[in-house]
């Protein structure tokens, strides 16, 4: 195989995935879980949320007013049917955000946080970056590399390379979706 070749179906693997992704976060309903809610689960900042799953919004300016403009913004076809899907990206986190509603109601809910550096943290206060000796991991399975927890209104990923915590993904949903 060529090296070119090799590049192009890592890429294409990675880019299915996270459409699988998407699509399974934006389809859940939210129920069942471990009997803890994650309602507040969310990036957190100095222990101060600043985005939590589920947000629901009808205007851009409703985030960037808090959240300062994002580095990138981009949207597509959502893959649960109409409307759109919205990615916001800024230094150290982003999220996906699936339209609520219905399309013409013009709103939007945040559905996936996927958090890449450690200046940000969930709120545990597991951040990217730790040490996964030293993460208080209850309520959280490993599985391959990753740990998860499911709760009532979403789920948490920590994928960890070399002993530490390389990126946390926070989908709305739950193992029993």
């Amino acid at each position: 195989m060529n090296k070119n070749g090799g590049k192009t179906r890592r890429a294409l693997t990675i880019f299915v995935i996270a459409a699988i992704v998407c699509c399974l976060a934006a389809a859940s309903s939210c129920k069942g879980g471990s009997g803890k809610s994650g309602e507040n689960e969310g990036v957190y900042q100095n222990g101060k949320a600043i985005l939590k799953i589920g947000t629901v919004f009808s205007d851009d300016s409703e985030l960037t007013d808090v959240l300062g403009e994002p580095a990138d913004r981009q949207e597509a076809a959502s893959c649960l049917g109409a409307g759109t899907d919205i990615t916001f990206t800024y230094d150290g986190y982003s999220f996906t955000a699936y339209p609520h509603g219905g399309a013409e109601s013009g709103q939007h809910r945040v559905g996936l946080i996927k958090i890449n550096r450690g200046q940000y943290s969930i709120s545990s206060g597991i951040s990217v970056g730790d040490d996964i000796s030293d993460v208080d991991l209850s309520g959280f399975e490993l599985v391959v590399n990753a740990y998860f927890a499911w709760y009532d209104a979403c789920s948490v990923a920590l994928s960890v390379d070399n002993g530490t915590v390389a990126r946390i993904v926070i989908s709305e949903g739950t193992q029993e979706d």
